[in-house]
């Protein structure tokens, strides 16, 4: 009885991540195979259009659901396997209605003992695309690279980008939001009722990282973090003293066009080599430990998770770390979950503008918060309930954009190694553990969305690639304006739902 209960207790968390990803495997393929009026069609045309869209959309979801739930297999005589899938079925209404059924087989550990080496179920998903948008929920984390190799020209781009993206969600919050008032209104005055519409509601937060993230030194005394208190360290050391064989004396002149005077002046060069002498100096220096926002990582695998703070605090990252090298931590705070009302808008758009360009490249970290910042719980506390988004139809996302491979990896609680492999490891396990199906509410902690911009790697090409749920984008220069403009559509024209 108990190896009974043990093998129906996995089952039921198998079902609840077979719902899921039949749920956002139909999503996904319905916004991406479903995009005209089903309403201007009729006759033969509507029959012809109703079975395409069918094999279509059948075809989208197996392949999806083989991406985003590997553990399972759509083959039949594959006996190693847990949970088998069969027997998919997608109907398409002419009203927008797409229902999708699909059955499981489950394989049994200790009721296979007893001649019961299977548990079968069916399971059913039924979204609706609307013609018209009334309501929007979203919460947005844009998890942004802005590492040294950003620089220039490419930060100019991913700011315009950012801005373009906040513009379009904003102006649709406001677009539904006067709509929904003229239909209370609209009520009120023929039936004299008030009516409880569900306002549209869309947050956006920011999460610049590069060889780490910066939270904002006003957290310092949180309970989940611990900084350690800033101090002077004495560096001493003895050192050989180099002398140059021969300098040369070189002339130097800029000006002398338009307004400018022209001014010249020498200095001298070493030309003959450096030897090194017999003598020694004695150099000293204080180093200063300041900690200026910067977080670590938690040990493995809590650096994975956004829970257990009590047991195991975030750790803050001073200027240097425990091995003497320089941290470069980005100079822009993260941005918590902010509603698009005007001055929220205001407010996040000043933040991406006041991003600069520098360190290295660790994505682990930028992920990590980016799932932070869309919880219900500390560290930000900013997003909905699990429950309470499944029941507002509130779709949270994590927009992630790289313009390289991993650079650094963890040394814990730094981020001062370079072992790539482990990096990527990292990176993967991130990925896996935000598009983990939670059992209780069948929800993710989030879908991904990936923009490789002007990345030549392959390999970060593909885990970005495998990491996404609700598309990969790969943009060039030039090209990431597009790239969040069709992203910004992509999430605003979410009429679609699911009916349960």
């Amino acid at each position: 009885m108990m190896g009974g209960v043990m093998d129906y207790s996995v089952a039921l968390k198998e079902k609840a991540k077979i719902q899921a990803s039949l749920d956002n495997s139909l999503l996904g393929a319905v916004a991406f195979v479903m995009k005209e009026n089903m309403g201007e069609l009729k006759g033969d045309d509507l029959k012809e259009r109703l079975g395409e869209y069918n094999e279509k959309i059948a075809y989208y979801m197996k392949e999806w659901m083989k991406a985003n739930y590997p553990q399972a297999s759509f083959d039949r005589s594959n006996r190693k396997s847990r949970v088998t899938l069969y027997k998919l079925r997608v109907k398409v209404d002419k009203d927008g209605k797409v229902d999708a059924w699909i059955k499981a087989k489950i394989k049994t550990s200790i009721l296979g003992m007893i001649g019961m080496r299977k548990i079968i179920v069916t399971q059913h998903a039924q979204a609706i695309k609307k013609q018209k948008v009334e309501q929007l929920n979203l919460e947005v984390a844009l998890v942004l690279d802005v590492t040294g190799s950003m620089s220039g020209t490419k930060l100019a781009e991913l700011k315009s980008s950012s801005r373009s993206f906040l513009h379009t969600l904003y102006e649709k919050r406001r677009e539904l939001l006067r709509k929904s008032a003229k239909r209370e209104k609209k009520i009120i005055k023929k039936k004299g009722l008030h009516t409880d519409y569900n306002a549209t509601s869309i947050k956006v937060g920011v999460v610049p990282f590069s060889q780490y993230v910066n939270v904002g030194m006003k957290y310092r005394h949180e309970s989940w973090i611990f900084v350690p208190a800033d101090r002077k360290q004495l560096i001493e050391y003895d050192t050989w003293v180099y002398k140059c064989r021969k300098y040369s004396v070189r002339e130097h002149c800029w000006g002398g066009y338009g307004d400018y005077a022209r001014h010249c002046t020498t200095s001298r060069i070493c030309t003959g080599g450096w030897y090194r002498t017999d003598e020694r100096r004695h150099v000293t220096y204080w180093r200063n430990y300041v900690w200026r926002g910067c977080v670590g990582s938690r040990n493995y695998p809590n650096n994975l998770t956004d829970n257990g703070y009590a047991a195991s605090r975030v750790p803050g990252v001073q200027n240097y770390s425990r091995h003497g090298a320089w941290n470069y931590c980005p100079s822009a705070a993260v941005q918590p979950l902010t509603e698009l009302t005007k001055q929220g808008y205001d407010d996040v758009v000043t933040m991406i503008n006041h991003l600069n360009a520098s360190g290295n490249t660790y994505i682990p970290a930028g992920l990590a918060w980016g799932m932070r910042v869309l919880s219900p719980q500390q560290p930000f506390a900013g997003g909905k309930t699990y429950a309470e988004a499944r029941k507002t139809n509130t779709r949270k996302v994590i927009v992630l954009m790289t313009d390289g491979q991993n650079t650094r990896s963890p040394r814990y609680p730094d981020h001062d190694y370079s072992n790539r492999g482990v990096a990527d490891n990292i990176t993967t396990e991130m990925c896996n553990k935000i598009k983990e199906v939670d059992p209780a509410t069948g929800m993710r902690k989030a879908d991904i969305i990936t923009v490789a911009f002007d990345v030549t790697d392959p390999g970060i090409k593909n885990i970005l690639r495998n990491c996404s749920t609700m598309g990969f984008f790969d943009a060039k220069k030039g090209g990431l304006d597009k790239v969040f403009r069709d992203i910004g559509l992509k999430l605003q024209t979410a009429s679609l739902y699911l009916s349960r």
